[in-house]
């Protein structure tokens, strides 16, 4: 037997095996390896969007923690910047700039939780 043909058989053994326990892993839930926040599965029953709605849910907290901490550490780098740049107008600027772009970040990212719950008032749940 050649190897092209036992792959075929493989593939169609497994595509078989699929069509036939679809139903059962579809309608089992989304074992979560690591628990987010208090979500330990995702449900999969019910709409597809609403699943994904779950996990954003779920998700978007810390997704804005950590954001939120890189912008401060960036801000922070660039105030270093403007400190270390002694005379040299071209760093000073430099690190101004990227100080300034550190704060749009916060405020941004401020503004996200608004700007999702005008698009759709059912994917970003405050509190």
């Amino acid at each position: 037997m050649t190897l092209k043909r036992r792959n075929a058989r493989l593939l169609t053994l497994a595509s078989g095996l699929l069509v036939f326990l679809w139903p059962l892993i579809a309608s089992a839930d989304i074992q979560l390896l690591q628990p987010i926040g208090g979500l330990t599965s995702i449900p999969t029953t019910g709409k597809p969007f609403d699943v994904f709605l779950s996990y954003i849910n779920e998700l978007l907290p810390w997704a804005e923690g950590v954001a939120a901490g890189i912008a401060v550490v960036w801000g922070l780098w660039g105030m270093t910047g403007v400190i270390m740049s002694g005379g040299d107008q071209s760093k000073r600027s430099a690190s101004i700039k990227q100080v300034q772009a550190a704060c749009l970040g916060l405020l941004l990212l401020l503004l996200v939780g608004v700007i999702l719950h005008t698009i759709n008032a059912s994917f970003f749940k405050v509190g």
